[in-house]
């Protein structure tokens, strides 16, 4: 067949941030092999088979006996809205939960059976601003709009926009800048663009295309590049393309492609910077053609199917940076088809039924960005289901497709219709000889489809329309006894959770590493776990080189992580920063839980550089190197102290080098705490004891290890004083001989003191002795003889007592 190796890409403009978890410099995924199913879907080695996990069964019989034709499913938060005709009260809105009993009417908005058999037609349910607007007749205002909030007594008449019994037939509801923008006719401006804010007062004709009674018409209305694109007629150029920014000037053609007549844009479909759509300009045919949004920038494509033959474009699809579709270029068929916007790059993928045979691509269904499933029909095993995949986001050249699985062997196809996938599992119906039309699932850990359902015994079971809210499908289908009746299957559902230290995080939280030095690393351990009941698949994203340095995260096992119910695994983020500053960088975690598909975290780390940071402090206030202080006057034998603070500001520890005081009998420093913690205090005192009279200086420098500012130095001062000044003392009278003394000097007091010292000062006021006088001694003897020859002065006092006694030094 046509197997081959593909990757996974997306590109930075689809995803600005990297999804999980690309780490490696320059690292690309490996290649994922094509067949999807047997290969990607086998990495989880587990023998499920899910759909005997539960089977379908039936919502509730609406009409008994009859078909009640279900339509229109609008999943609305876990309830499904529909419409559906009873016996009683004809086609009108109801809603379900899934049970019988939590299946019921809206309201028989059209009681009267004489208009419309009774039937209010509910059609184009949008949900806006959490409740539901819809179309519907009444019977009475014809087709108007009508609101609900999900229940009987909240279903009510919105808007009569055509006043009386014409109908405003509010269609083709798109919402867009807020608001919901549709067409509608009031009478006066028939079928033309109007907004609502969902209040009566705040809807409102937006502009009048085709002014007169003539009808715009605005169709297929689009979101592209902030604007509304749709397809309008203003009674002049004809069915060409338009845009509007929402308001009337804003409103205007983009170009007039077919030149006197109807181009009838149609199919819009967004692909990076463009958006492509059919159209025919009249010579031509029908082609594929692209828009930026300018009308310099609308053009054909190509001529697939070249003159005026249609290449007919359809069934348009966006993936891997590439616009998908079938074609026929007038010689195989309608074959599936792929651009990148410019000629060279719009090409047939493969003529897949080969000749002029048609294969018929459709169905395409995207599965977690990775691969996309279409059904085609080769001539071979009829029409089943195929998958495609782009090795190199954008290049067509480098799309690749294989036949997945012949669900039903043999030329006449299984005919895959309404293909949903949950996450863990794909589900559609498909006709097999032997069952007919059932459900069929095809599990992220099966090799093959399996059939999931027999409904109908006798023969098809007619499935249509499935579609997924919650963890249930909800589809028509018929056993063969209850006619087209609402259908469910419960169903598997991943749920992935993300904790980091067993607390669970919410996506949009932000993952903080906190103060992280540079070329150090922080982590955080993160666990990923499946909280549901289907297959998990987590999956890597496509930036080249993972995460923005400074931020890293570890990768995973396998390119598709699989987690069966209750599995988890842990994956390691990291900050590693080279340079300061504050870091912030969005992670995407995809995964294929259905809920919340991606799980955005917002990585935080703040880079510092490792240093201490030296303070001094006096009375809580920070000083300047170089800081003076003077201790005031002391009296000799006493001393002055003064506190100081020393803090480590920094983020390291601070590491005392070295102290150094110029004068240390006189002035002093405590003991300096070494190391100091990061961002603790210590305090020590700086003390004065003079020992001179007179003005004292001394230097002091504080060297430490700190980044910056790492010496700290002090002018110290103090002014060394004999005189109390306070208090006058008893004269002490003595003898002192001999003097001259040359050896000793004799000293006879008056009395015994208590309490008293003795001192010799030199003729500069500097204490060059001193001693402690025994209590009550009146004998005392000072030796001087290792002073040098000079004047002195010998003090001797105590609390009440001085006595001062000149003498020589020979």
């Amino acid at each position: 067949m046509y197997y081959a190796s593909t990757s996974w890409r997306r590109s930075a403009d689809d995803y600005v941030y990297l999804s999980l978890c690309l780490t490696a410099a320059g690292r690309r995924p490996a290649a994922i092999k094509i067949n999807l199913m047997k290969s990607f879907f086998t990495l989880f080695p587990i023998f499920l088979a899910l759909g005997l996990a539960a089977q379908p069964v039936l919502v509730k019989d609406i009409y008994p006996g009859d078909d009640a034709g279900p339509r229109n499913f609008t999943p609305f938060g876990d309830m499904l809205i529909f419409r559906a005709e009873s016996p009683d009260a004809g086609v009108e809105p109801w809603i379900t939960d899934g049970t019988e009993a939590g299946t019921f009417m809206l309201g028989d908005l059209n009681p009267d059976p004489e208009v419309a058999n009774g039937n209010s037609n509910p059609s184009d349910f949008t949900i806006y601003n959490g409740l539901v607007y819809f179309k519907a007749d009444d019977g009475v205002l014809g087709d108007e709009f009508f609101v609900t909030d999900g229940t009987v007594a909240g279903t009510q008449f919105f808007l009569d926009i055509q006043e009386g019994d014409g109908n405003g037939n509010p269609f083709d509801i798109v919402l867009y800048n807020g608001l919901m923008y549709f067409t509608a006719n009031d009478g006066e401006v028939s079928s033309e663009l109007w907004s609502s804010d969902g209040t009566a007062a705040g809807t409102s004709l937006v502009i009048d295309i085709q002014e007169g009674s003539g009808p715009g018409n605005p169709n297929f209305k689009t979101v592209f590049n902030g604007e509304l694109f749709f397809t309008a007629n203003d009674g002049l150029v004809g069915s060409e393309l338009w845009k509007s920014d929402g308001t009337a000037a804003g409103t205007v053609l983009v170009k007039d492609i077919r030149d006197g007549g109807n181009s009838l844009p149609s199919q819009f479909t967004a692909v990076g910077d463009l958006l492509f759509f059919r159209a025919k300009d009249g010579v031509n045919g029908t082609e594929l053609w692209a828009t930026d949004g300018t009308t310099e920038g609308t053009y054909l494509v190509k001529d697939i199917n070249p003159g005026s033959g249609s290449g007919s474009p359809g069934n348009l699809f966006s993936f891997g940076g590439l616009l998908f579709f079938e074609a026929d270029n007038g010689a195989d068929g309608d074959e599936l088809w792929v651009s990148d916007g410019t000629e060279a790059g719009t090409m047939m993928v493969l003529d897949i039924n080969p000749g002029s045979d048609n294969s018929d691509p459709g169905q395409f269904t995207n599965i977690l960005g990775i691969l996309a499933l279409f059904t085609a029909d080769d001539g071979a095993a009829g029409e089943e289901l195929w998958e495609l995949s782009v090795e190199e986001e954008g290049n067509p050249a480098s799309v690749v497709v294989g036949l997945l699985d012949d669900i039903n062997p043999g030329p006449e196809g299984s005919d895959p219709e309404d293909l949903v996938f949950s996450g863990s599992a794909i589900y559609f119906s498909a006709t097999t000889a032997d069952f007919g039309q059932e459900l069929y699932e095809y599990a992220v850990d099966m090799d093959s489809a399996v059939r999931i359902s027999d409904i109908n015994t006798a023969g098809d079971a007619d499935i249509d329309d499935i579609v997924r809210v919650g963890n249930r499908l909800f589809f028509e289908a018929t056993d063969g006894t209850s006619g087209d009746e609402l259908w469910t299957l419960e169903i598997p559902i991943a749920e992935l959770t993300i904790a980091r230290d067993g607390a669970d995080l919410v996506s949009g939280d932000t993952l903080d590493f906190g103060q992280v030095f540079i070329s150090e690393a922080g982590a955080a351990e993160l666990q990923l776990s499946n909280a549901g009941n289907g297959v998990l698949v987590l999956y890597d994203g496509d930036l080249t080189g993972g995460l923005p340095l400074p931020f890293t995260i570890q990768e995973l096992e396998e390119e598709l992580e699989l987690l069966g119910s209750g599995e988890s695994l842990s994956l390691t983020a990291g900050f590693l920063p080279t340079e300061p500053g504050t870091f912030v960088q969005n992670l995407r975690i995809l995964s294929s839980d259905p809920n919340a598909p991606v799980f955005e975290l917002v990585l935080r780390g703040e880079a510092v550089v490792p240093a201490a940071v030296l303070e001094v402090s006096l009375d809580e206030m920070p000083l300047e190197s170089a800081f003076s202080y003077d201790f005031g006057t002391v009296l000799l034998g006493g001393q002055a102290t003064e506190e100081f603070a020393i803090s480590n500001l920094g983020n390291i520890p601070l590491n005392i080098a070295g102290v150094t005081l110029s004068d240390e009998v006189q002035f002093s420093i405590t003991e300096l705490e070494s190391p100091l913690a990061a961002g603790s205090q210590d305090t020590f005192l700086l003390a004065f004891a003079p020992a001179s009279i007179g003005l004292q200086q001394a230097t002091l420098a504080i060297a430490t290890d700190a980044l910056e500012g790492g010496e700290f130095t002090f002018n110290l001062s103090g002014t060394g004083e004999m005189e109390s000044g306070t208090q006058e003392l008893n004269l002490l009278e003595a003898l002192v001989f001999p003097n001259p003394a040359m050896e000793a000097l004799q000293v006879r007091l008056e009395r015994g003191l208590d309490g008293a010292q003795a001192r010799v000062f030199d003729g500069q006021g500097r204490l060059v002795w001193a001693a402690e006088v025994p209590a009550q001694a009146q004998l005392l003897q000072v030796a001087v003889g290792n002073l040098p020859a000079g004047a002195y002065v010998l003090d001797i006092r105590n609390a009440a007592y001085r006595g001062t006694y000149p003498f020589v030094k020979q």
